[in-house]
Parts: structure tokens; sequence; C-alpha cells
């Protein structure tokens, strides 16, 4: 060892050089805390160095990822580009198969609604219908209950041709029954039988026939019953019955009843 001044030769271990004096302990620190700066700058040089080539490592090895990923995302980019068109094709159908089946059920329930109310509708048309026709069928039943027939009503009319001034008599002659009467004479055909002709619409054939009676038995003065009678009908289809019976007392006179009731007892024939 030797003294870092004098450069004398020194023992091992020495703190003081024996020739100068020198400090050995003292040096020894100075000269280490000089060294200590270089050293790490050594060491800072030497990280730098490591760093350096760590990040320049790093970076080549990060690039080739990069490089390799970014063509792989190339890649990718296409498959996700293609990804994200089948997935909207495939929800674009399914929303229309969704949309189609909403149409279809709701065109079912329509055509059900449309002719479950045509069907109520029609129902309640017959039962308004039913209603109106029982309803009109016993307006009618009670119409004709209540109203009179043509016969009746020409009959009633007829009765007021006892007001004319004649031979003849009208009277009525059944009190259950106020449309029929009965017209009696000993002479011809006159005015009451006119009047009474005309207000019961009498056919012509069947006014030629009770003329004939009438002058046949007045002419001849008859003394055996005869009988006979003679209906017509109406525009309503009700009928009114003419009887002609002979004599009147034995002395050639004659009764024609009037009725809307056909008589049993007498033989009848139709003429319009």
């Amino acid at each position: 060892m030797q003294c870092p001044k004098c450069h004398a030769d020194i023992g091992e271990g020495s703190n003081f050089c024996p020739k100068c004096g020198c400090d050995l302990k003292a040096e020894k620190k100075e000269k280490e805390s000089k060294a200590a700066p270089e050293d790490e700058k050594d060491r800072n040089g030497d990280n730098e160095k490591t760093d350096r080539n760590g990040t320049e490592a790093g970076s080549s090895l990060a690039l080739s990822p990069l490089t390799s990923s970014s063509g792989g995302k190339a890649g990718n980019a296409g498959e996700d580009a293609a990804k994200p068109k089948g997935s909207i094709a495939g929800t674009y159908i399914a929303g229309m198969v969704v949309i189609i089946i909403i149409c279809i059920i709701a065109l079912v329930l329509g055509i059900v609604t449309t002719v479950s109310n045509a069907q109520m509708a029609q129902a309640a048309s017959q039962a308004d219908q039913s209603s109106s026709d029982s309803s009109s069928s016993s307006q009618g039943s009670s119409s004709s209950s209540s109203s009179p027939s043509d016969a009746q009503t020409y009959l009633s009319d007829a009765q007021n041709c006892s007001n004319v001034n004649s031979s003849n008599s009208l009277n009525e002659t059944n009190a259950t029954n106020s449309y029929e009467f009965s017209v009696t004479g000993t002479d011809g055909w006159g005015p009451i039988m006119t009047c009474v002709a005309k207000d019961l619409y009498m056919p012509l054939p069947v006014q030629a026939k009770i003329r004939n009676f009438i002058n046949e038995d007045v002419s001849s003065q008859i003394t055996s019953s005869a009988t006979s009678t003679l209906e017509w009908k109406l525009q309503d289809g009700s009928s009114i019955f003419a009887t002609y019976t002979a004599p009147l007392n034995g002395n050639g006179g004659w009764v024609v009843n009037f009725n809307d009731v056909e008589p049993s007892s007498a033989s009848s024939s139709s003429a319009q």
C-alpha cells in the first residue's frame, strides 16, 4: 500500500503515513466519496443502456404484435363488418316475421269480429222482423175482429133504405145480428129494392134473378113455399147472402132476407 501524497510504502491497516503523516483514513473516505458519483454515473449509464435496450426490445416486441395484430385486426374487421350485417339482416327478418304474424292475427280477429257482428245484426233483424210480423198479425187479427167486414158495412148502409117511400117495407128480423134485415112486399120490384141493390153492390145477374122471382110471384100469386139463396163475394172476401121466400100469407107476397151469414137450411147458389 502506498501513501496517496508521498507515495511511501505503508503497511496494510495503517491509518497514518509514517513518513508524511497523511491521514490515510480521511484520504480513503475522500477517495471513496469521489468514486461514488462516477460509479453512480456508470451504473446510471448502464441502466440507461439497459433501459434503452429494454425499451427498444420492448418496442420491437410490442411492434411485432401490433403489426401482426393490425393484420389480424384488418382481417377481423371484415369479419366484424360482416357480423353486424348478418346480425342486422337476421334482426330485420325476425322483425318482419313478427309484424306479419301480428298482421295475420289482427286480420283474423277482424274477420271473426265482422262475421260475429253480421250474425248478431242478422239475428237482431230477424227478431225485429218476427216481432213486427207478430205485431202486424196481432194487429191484423185484432183489427179484423174489431172492424166490420165489407158485407157488414154494406148491410148497415142498406138499412137506411127503409126511409124510401114505397109500398114494400124493410125491417130488421134478427135481434142478435144487427146486420141482418128483410124486405117484404106484395108488389113487384120497387124503390126499396133498387136502393138495397145499390148499397149492397148487388151484381146484375143476382138482381135479375130476384126481380124475376118477385115479378113471377106477384103475377101468378104462388101459394106454395119456394126458397132460393143467392151469394156474391166482396173485395175483402166476405159474402152477402140474399134468400128469396114465397108466398107471404099465401096471397102472392114475398120476402127477401139479406145476411152476412149463409142460411144453413136454405139451398144456395153463387153468383158474381
